[in-house]
């Protein structure tokens, strides 16, 4: 079991902090898809950044046998990253490297990380996602970064500074798929949730044509087609969509729950329900998968499954307010 800190932005200004946030997801992302690994969340992981904390007592409350910390320097095109793998029972590195290198090597020091993770935790690592398919332009994956730093705060206006970054990392490389993805993605989020006009629906479908021309290979790619769909209200498609991404990556929450979501528009309360469950199993902090689960209960007549679900949902929504 291992945890991922947000890494330590050590560069001058100190204003690096949304591209040490992204090397650690990514690497996080890449970590959860080894089988025998268990991997604490993003949100009770990131909770411990930037404080001076004692990295046993972080083990203990995350309930990890490891934990990943490390640093991020950046000066023009040259890059520094440092990251140490620290067993939680003695303090000791189990393993420790600083990478020196360009910009454009960033995705090869986050699949070396996630590898030597691996070696030192004597797993198996069954699967080659863990670099960008195509060469990414190192500005557009900045604007990325951003993007997707933005969206992590889910509220009206950092969607729309998130859907602004994304669109710059598609002006900075117009190949850069999973991009697209999420510029679609993030299109949706806003038209379900906060502005439900014609513009979100339009730049949505567009940005998730050139995604899935660009990245079919990516499940975000076939998220960002179940979302369009279901906001032309092609609930069958949508669903066709949703288990071509589960079928490429079934750790992937965003499939799991707006695959209930359309379960729940088709009248299938049961499979909505089932759906749901395996949203929450794989994002152990998402409250809103649970919650939905309660009100599943109560039109099903299973009114103990309800409240025990309400209690579990409440617990895991206080969790993230205190975050």
């Amino acid at each position: 079991s291992v945890a991922v800190l947000p890494f330590d932005d050590m560069s001058e200004r100190g204003d690096q902090s949304y591209f040490c946030e992204g090397i650690a997801e990514e690497i996080l992302n890449s970590l959860c898809k080894v089988p025998g690994l268990r991997v604490a969340s993003r949100v009770a992981s990131f909770r411990f950044g930037g404080k001076q904390a004692d990295i046993t007592e972080i083990a203990q409350k995350l309930r990890v046998q490891t934990v990943l910390e490390g640093s991020v320097r950046q000066f023009g095109e040259q890059i520094r990253v440092t990251a140490q793998l620290i067993n939680a029972d003695d303090g000791f590195h189990l393993w420790t490297r600083q990478y020196d290198r360009q910009r454009k090597d960033l995705f090869d020091i986050q699949e070396d990380i996630a590898n030597r993770i691996v070696d030192a935790l004597s797993l198996t690592l069954k699967h080659n996602h863990l670099r960008e398919q195509t060469e990414v332009v190192p500005r557009a994956y900045d604007f990325f970064l951003r993007g997707k730093h933005y969206f992590a705060r889910y509220n009206s206006q950092d969607a729309s500074f998130a859907a602004q970054m994304f669109r710059r990392a598609v002006e900075a490389d117009p190949n850069y798929g999973r991009a697209w993805a999420w510029l679609a993605y993030t299109h949706g989020f806003a038209s379900m949730y906060f502005e439900a006009d014609d513009s979100h629906k339009d730049e949505a479908l567009r940005a998730c044509d050139k995604a899935l021309a660009m990245a079919p290979d990516r499940a975000e790619s076939h998220i960002a087609a179940g979302i369009s769909h279901c906001m032309k209200y092609e609930c069958d498609q949508a669903a066709h969509a949703f288990e071509s991404a589960l079928e490429i990556d079934p750790r992937t929450f965003e499939a799991w729950y707006f695959f209930a979501r359309t379960r729940i528009r088709q009248g299938k309360p049961r499979e909505a329900l089932k759906l749901l469950q395996e949203a929450s199993r794989v994002r152990l902090e998402d409250y809103q998968s649970v919650l939905l689960q309660a009100q599943l209960c109560v039109s099903l007549g299973d009114t103990m499954r309800a409240v025990e679900a309400s209690r579990e949902g409440l617990k895991r929504a206080q969790a993230v307010l205190e975050f």
